[in-house]
């Protein structure tokens, strides 16, 4: 049903004008077949019942034509105000975040990647229903509600922490889901105007590609931020600030849960290593495992 609305209503119309007209034309043809005055013959009589009957069967269908009509239209009116609500809502959404402070998800990498893949899903399941499906698009819209809800509030999440010095890619993430929501605006106009599935197809592509670039920079930005953190660590000689250190690798780790268990493995590693290179006293030495022994809660936690 995809894309027949215009012509429908074409045909719809043409019906209607051809009806009327021959509505017209049987309430406006004289009859010239009697002579004045004198009492038509049964048989004319009988003709005459017939055009009657043929335009109120004329005029029912018109009436049911129309009543359709209207109900199809009604329809869509109201699937472009749910799709233009939800845009809206997205659209007050990227402007609270230009006022967050705090960049506190503890799952953001993950979070993130699961509520734009859910959100893109929904748009292949809305591309895929049928233009004029009304069924089908009240229940993608409302999933689709769901999803734009759950990203208000992970996005109201986001922000500035000084210690993990992610101010910029922030603001980077802000520019990249305005990208987006503008593409997702662009495929709504074309689901309405265009009849090239294949180009509609490409720029849902396109958003998906945008999505992927977003959660690899997200995570390579963390994955950077503790290499940066380790090469300071097998430089120092500073017990203390080792400590310090090593606290803020486990926060920045603490955004990329799938990499808890080689974190585990590395600050084994590290220890052994450090121990051997400084002089750490017994206090040193179990300040460590208690990372570790923390670490490994998490990891028995997400199991």
């Amino acid at each position: 049903m995809r894309y027949q609305l215009k012509s429908a209503s074409v045909s719809y119309l043409s019906v209607l004008t051809i009806a009327i007209a021959l509505l017209s034309i049987a309430c406006t043809i004289p009859d010239d077949t009697n002579p004045p005055f004198e009492s038509p013959p049964t048989p004319s009589v009988q003709a005459n019942n017939v055009n009657v009957a043929t335009v109120d069967d004329i005029w029912s269908e018109l009436t049911r034509i129309s009543s359709d009509l209207e109900n199809t239209k009604l329809g869509l009116e109201q699937l472009k105000y749910d799709i233009d609500t939800a845009l809206f809502e997205t659209a007050t959404t990227l402007e609270s975040i230009q006022n967050s402070s705090f960049f506190n998800d503890e799952n953001i990498t993950g979070n993130f990647e699961s509520q734009i893949q859910d959100i893109t899903t929904n748009l292949d399941s809305l591309n895929a229903s049928g233009f004029i499906d009304e069924n089908r698009w009240s229940e993608d819209l409302h999933h689709l509600n769901i999803r734009l809800e759950d990203m208000t509030s992970l996005i109201e999440s986001l922000g500035y922490d000084s210690q993990l010095q992610l101010t910029d890619k922030v603001t980077d993430l802000n520019s990249q889901l305005e990208e987006i929501w503008r593409s997702i605006e662009t495929i709504q106009f074309d689901l309405e105007t265009s009849s090239q599935t294949s180009y509609i197809d490409g720029r849902i592509d396109e958003v998906n590609i945008q999505v992927g670039e977003l959660t690899s920079s997200v995570r390579d930005e963390l994955s950077y931020r503790i290499d940066t953190l380790e090469h300071e660590i097998h430089t120092s000689n500073d017990t203390e600030y080792i400590n310090i250190l090593q606290q803020e690798i486990n926060e920045v780790r603490s955004l990329i849960p799938y990499d808890i268990q080689y974190t585990v493995d590395t600050l084994n590693t590290d220890v052994q290593n450090m121990n051997s290179s400084i002089g750490l006293n017994n206090t040193d030495i179990q300040s460590i495992k208690s990372d570790i022994i923390y670490l490994e809660g998490r990891i028995d936690a997400i199991d």
